[in-house]
């Protein structure tokens, strides 16, 4: 009797387990497939995103880039960009000042909006940007890395100054008007 009841209760206890073990192993599938279509969709928008998005450390060199941060530094590739600029202070803003102040903002406010600085791209052209960043921090407070997005704003920036020139030509030959604009255009 007792050998027959150890037997049954092994075999029930045993059946149970598989089963678990297989309910189990179908929900890990699910939750990997589901994990897979979400890191699809993140990494679709990352690459194909129209600002140039970052991660840096608070040295100075870049740690990710997107497809979008390689063509505003004029570099072929986010690989490029991570592997060319290792000391963004210098090599990076026209103004190395610039990102003291960047970091200075950052610690002040734990983030920036709208900081614009002229840089340079790869071949050496100057243009204007804009970023968006924050500082990632760990439990303890110490900045990690920062992360944000970064605009090429070089188009705004000639448009103003065009305008800015248009109406100084203006405000400065009010003694003959016409001429004045005359020339105003022929120069714009």
């Amino acid at each position: 009797f007792w050998f027959c009841l150890i037997c049954d209760l092994s075999v029930y206890w045993y059946d149970r387990l598989q089963r678990t073990e297989f309910s189990t192993r179908r929900e890990l599938e699910s939750a990997y497939q589901q994990l897979e279509v979400a890191e699809a969709k993140y990494r679709s928008i990352f690459e194909n995103a129209g600002e140039g998005i970052f991660q840096s450390t608070p040295d100075g060199h870049y740690i990710t880039a997107n497809p979008a941060l390689a063509r505003i530094y004029g570099c072929n590739s986010p690989s490029e960009v991570t592997a060319k600029f290792t000391d963004i202070e210098r090599q990076l803003y026209v103004d190395p000042n610039r990102r003291a102040e960047f970091l200075r903002a950052i610690e002040e406010s734990g983030r920036v909006a709208d900081f614009e600085s002229q840089i340079y791209r790869s071949d050496g052209s100057i243009v204007w940007i804009s970023e968006k960043a924050r500082a990632v921090r760990n439990a303890n407070g110490t900045v990690l890395y920062y992360e944000g997005l970064i605009e090429d704003i070089t188009q705004r920036k000639q448009a103003q100054e065009s305008l800015r020139l248009f109406i100084h030509a203006l405000s400065h030959d009010l003694r003959n008007p016409v001429s004045g604009m005359l020339m105003v255009l022929k120069n714009w």
